[in-house]
């Protein structure tokens, strides 16, 4: 998987991205989701490095059947929060941290 950390600070977004979808336009419908080299090109990432960095951002978004899994089995979203696009999953998760 591919990881990439915007911003810092009070406000941080974590880009993850399957590998072989990196450069892909996704569409459904009305829809257009590109899989951007800008927003999720980061470096290869292991899941378990993925999950600690959680700690450090305020939202995810992830596409990928492998990247959106990988925090679904974190618990940190459920099945019903991910949509698809061309049978492609794509989730967005927003943390609060106290």
């Amino acid at each position: 998987m591919l990881m990439k950390i915007h911003g810092k600070g009070r406000t941080s977004v974590m880009a993850v991205c399957d590998e072989n979808l990196l450069g892909r336009i996704l569409k459904k419908d009305e829809i257009q989701f590109r899989v951007s080299e800008d927003f999720f090109g980061g470096e290869v990432t292991p899941g378990e490095t993925i999950l600690r960095t959680v700690a450090f951002v305020t939202s995810i978004n992830a596409v990928g059947e492998d990247s959106v899994s990988l925090f679904i089995g974190a618990s940190l979203a459920d099945e019903d929060s991910v949509i698809f696009i061309e049978g492609i999953p794509h989730i967005q998760i927003y943390i609060i941290h106290s």
